[in-house]
């Protein structure tokens, strides 16, 4: 069942916690990134994995720089290729469901502007 997106994205999960780890403004996101590195070790390892990460409505990202960090960290995270099997890809939706709890919606929140950005290029490219 581990399959190279599932590795990406289980990858970009550990590149999250390091920028969190070295930028104290982005403290506050220092517990659902941890849980967010367990899921995606569990991932790697072929274990079933579930929604844990619960989204901190009060984290905050203190700059623009930071946002566009993590942003493309986020962009470089698959989705599913649709050639997968379906534990495969309820796998890599569960993956992008705790992402999205521990720093999408705080990207949406704090900085619209990034993410309306992304939407466009997205529906231009016709995804």
């Amino acid at each position: 069942m581990t399959t190279d997106r599932i590795l990406a994205i289980a990858d970009a999960f550990d590149e999250l916690r390091a920028l969190v780890t070295s930028e104290p403004g982005l403290s506050s996101f220092a517990e659902v990134v941890t849980a967010l590195v367990a899921v995606g070790e569990q991932a790697r390892l072929g274990q079933p994995v579930q929604v844990v990460v619960i989204h901190d409505a009060s984290a905050r990202i203190p700059t623009v720089e930071l946002a566009s960090q993590i942003l493309a960290i986020v962009n470089r995270t698959p989705g599913p290729s649709g050639l997968e099997d379906a534990t495969t890809t309820r796998t890599i939706g569960v993956l992008h469901a705790n992402l999205a709890r521990a720093v999408v919606y705080t990207l949406f929140k704090d900085y619209p502007e990034l993410m309306r950005g992304r939407v466009a290029d997205d529906e231009s490219e016709g995804c």
